[in-house]
């Protein structure tokens, strides 16, 4: 039976995608940055998916974009919103810090190890490694002042490089214009049922210095999140902070460029974004009631964190007619200061006692930086002719610091109460200074990478186009790290890993005209191995009591990825059909493994996995008023082979499903009023929903001895609706909305430090109702 729907999925796809092409078609030099705007001209949308300038219905692989006017009128304010919209892209938060999310494409998707998806602020890769203990994830931009935001899916390894497994995210800045002065500015206030106020402000301007010779554009950002979680004393039930979840971000944003000759542009520039949490955005489900908004948090104390980074970057050009050559060097400089509490986990590994009393605290206070340095060359042809080529070279150094303790100052009294045996006597040393358990100084790690790729386009005929391209790559990875304390390992830590990838592409391009086509392709991505920081000296005890061991490195891992799709338009671009369909296979997957009672976990390889499914996206003009859309996305991802790392009792059982929902699905309309008042008018609603979570997965299934846990959380089903109504006037747009306009407050996600701990719960945050204000000229 499962063959026999894997055969239906597939040729059910293929006839839909490759057969419906040529029925439709019977029925009916400059910078990259610079001409690649919201549309061409005509109202086509142009991309550089493929580092050229393309319409998006031309571009041999499965792109979503959302141009500016989009952001806009769907209100996306932030990364959580365009992976809401976006068939085929999981977005989750996998913890409390500021920036602690996995992102996910097309089912290929890991808490542990380096990114399996790129993410580029204009050609500058953001993406970093997970690795325990430095409290950093992949820090995106908030969408302000963008361009656009192009999602492609399947493995980009050829032209992104590393990390690129399931897909590439990218966030294109506007570049300053060298003739036209222009300003983009937006404001909005609104209120969140059961929280405080939000609102925000921010204005770009771009005009010329010198007309035609230098350009300069700069923009400024602020938000305000009020929150919605109160964080109370366990034993008084009193108020100790208000809207604890509250958050405040700022981004600021400079580039100049200028034509120093008539074929050569250097554009230096620099972004700049802080975000400020005065508490995470979970809540304690005991102590909780959503469905009469009650939202409330039991940690002993606040826990802040906060998250900056500035990345400056020079793109310089030599445009020589028939070859364009283009350097892009940048710097990415990060800190993220976090405060966490452990109470609940101390007292639950170390003093016998989860529910400590609301006087006992631990605090942890981490501090993690990134520096990282990149240089990527290429030279490429123009975009005509029937041979089109890029060559080119990467180098990037990435190191990730963290300096980490852990404060408490009444363990040492409460072990001894509640266990009869002190410090000493348990971990063979006392707290530092009486009251440190933990002291991480420094850890550090390095990646390093350097790659050449080329890639070809070749046109057969006048219809038929074939691509072929390769990366071959360098990459290195080192760690080194020193852990004092009671329950630190107290001896110094280090490790190395290195590898030599090859990612190369293949596909087929068959234009019927200009409004069909078909395309397919088979492409390898690759994620670097690593090394293994050692878990607190209590994790490793809980490990060796099962008979395991701690494992210090992990391979690499990669996937090779098998798509079909077709591109079609009908009625001058009125109605829009996109799909695709793909199958991709993994290989020797980097994944958590976790430790049975204790909240730290490791990263191994465990065995192999395919995920199968198909994409479609849909547009449909109707008259002059009225425009539709919707996009669904469905993946199956799941282990192939059984995985034991102890004889006879396995982590991993084939047909364990990967972690993420099968089903998502984006439906919007919108209707446009000529005379609205004397002025233009419309009113758009979008809804987004999203599948139960696939299952079994690992943690689930009891036949898996070394990872059940009877206590973890299979999401639901989650719906969300916004609605939004404006008026146009003139250069000014004004509109009300309501995100989440049914007030629902799933349980997307439900964790604890350990199964005797209270469980904290994310959902999306209550009803907002406000307004916006927005400003182009």
């Amino acid at each position: 039976m499962k063959n026999l729907a894997k055969i239906g999925l597939w040729s059910t796809s293929a006839a839909l995608i490759v057969s419906c092409a040529p029925l439709m078609a019977q029925t009916s030099s400059s910078s990259l940055s610079e001409t690649a705007a919201e549309a061409d001209g005509s109202g086509e949308i142009v991309v550089t998916a493929t580092l050229r300038n393309e319409r998006l219905q031309d571009v041999p692989v499965s792109v979503s974009s959302f141009d500016r006017s989009k952001l806009d009128q769907q209100g996306i304010k932030d990364i959580t919103d365009v992976a809401r919209n976006i068939p085929g892209l999981n977005f989750t938060a996998v913890g409390d810090r500021a920036g602690q999310f996995t992102i996910a494409i097309r089912g290929v998707q890991s808490e542990a190890g380096a990114a399996t998806t790129g993410v580029y602020i204009d050609d500058v890769a953001v993406q970093t490694r997970k690795v325990a203990g430095t409290g950093l994830g992949t820090p995106f931009p908030r969408i302000f002042d963008l361009e656009r935001v192009e999602v492609l899916r399947g493995p980009q390894g050829t032209l992104f490089g590393a990390g690129s497994q399931g897909g590439t995210l990218r966030f294109i800045t506007p570049q300053p214009s060298l003739n036209r002065t222009s300003m983009y500015a937006r404001g909005e206030l609104s209120k969140t049922k059961y929280g405080d106020p939000n609102y925000e402000m921010g204005v770009a301007f771009g005009m010329p210095i010198v007309e035609g010779k230098i350009g300069a554009r700069v923009s400024a950002w602020f938000r305000q999140d009020g929150g919605w979680i109160d964080r109370i004393n366990r034993q008084t039930g009193n108020v100790e902070e208000r809207g604890a979840n509250g958050q405040k971000a700022y981004t600021v944003r400079a580039a100049i460029r200028a034509e120093v000759s008539e074929n050569f542009t250097l554009t230096p520039s620099v972004f700049v974004q802080q975000e400020t949490r005065r508490g995470p955005s979970s809540f304690w489900e005991e102590l909780s009631d959503p469905d009469n908004g009650v939202f409330r948090d039991g940690r002993n104390i606040a826990v802040p964190s906060r998250d900056k980074f500035w990345i400056p970057s020079l793109n310089a050009e030599l445009d020589l007619g028939s070859v364009k050559m283009i350097s892009i060097t940048s710097y990415i400089d990060r800190k993220v200061r976090v405060k966490e509490d452990w109470t609940a986990f101390v007292g639950a590994q170390l003093l016998a006692n989860p529910r400590r009393p609301a006087s006992s605290f631990t605090l942890v206070d981490l501090t993690s930086t990134q520096k990282s340095f990149s240089q990527e060359v290429r030279i490429q042809s123009g975009d005509t002719g029937p041979f089109r080529w890029i060559v080119g070279g990467y180098y990037q150094r990435s190191k990730q610091t963290a300096f980490q303790v852990v404060i408490d100052p009444t363990a040492a009294q409460e072990i001894v109460a509640n266990r009869g045996r002190s410090f000493t006597q348990l971990f063979g040393q006392e707290p530092i200074n009486g009251n440190i358990l933990f002291i991480q100084d420094p850890f550090n790690t390095l990646d390093k990478q350097i790659s050449g790729f080329a890639q070809v386009d070749y046109d057969i005929t006048d219809k038929l186009t074939l691509t072929a391209g390769a990366r071959i790559s360098k990459t290195s990875f080192s760690y080194n790290a020193l852990v004092l304390g009671p329950i630190g390992s107290r001896i110094p830590q280090a490790g190395k890993q290195s590898e030599s990838p090859i990612t190369p592409k293949f596909g087929a391009q068959y234009k019927f005209d200009d409004d069909h086509n078909v395309y397919a392709s088979a492409a390898k991505g690759f994620r670097v191995g690593g090394v293994n920081q050692q878990p607190v000296q209590t994790c490793l005890q809980l490990l060796a009591s099962q008979g395991l061991t701690f494992g210090k490195d992990y391979d690499s891992d990669s996937v090779w990825s098998y798509e079909i799709g077709s591109k079609n338009q009908f009625a001058g671009g009125r109605v829009i059909v996109n799909g695709s369909a793909f199958q991709i296979k993994w290989d020797n997957i980097q994944q958590i493994v976790t430790i049975p009672g204790c909240s730290q976990g490791y990263t191994s390889n465990l065995g192999k996995a395919t995920s199968t499914g198909f994409d479609l996206e849909l547009q449909f003009r109707v008259g002059d008023a009225l425009r539709i859309g919707a996009a669904v996305g469905y993946q199956n991802a799941k282990y192939d082979l059984n995985v034991f790392l102890l004889p006879g009792r396995s982590t991993v059982s084939k047909g364990d499903h990967l972690p993420g929902s099968p089903w998502k699905v984006a439906l919007n309309a919108q209707y446009d009023f000529a005379d609205l008042f004397g002025k233009e008018g419309y009113l758009r609603a979008d809804y987004q929903y999203q599948s139960e979570d696939a299952n079994p997965q690992s943690q689930e299934n009891p036949g898996n001895l070394t990872s059940f846990d009877n206590t973890f959380y299979h999401s639901p089903a989650t719906h969300y609706v916004t609605m939004r109504g404006g008026i146009k006037l003139d250069a000014f747009d004004i509109s009300l909305f309501v995100d989440n306009v049914f007030d629902s407050s799933p349980t997307i996600r439900r964790i604890a430090t350990n199964r005797a701990a209270p469980f904290r719960v994310t959902s999306f945050r209550p009803r907002t109702v406000g307004v916006t204000g927005i400003l182009r000229y």
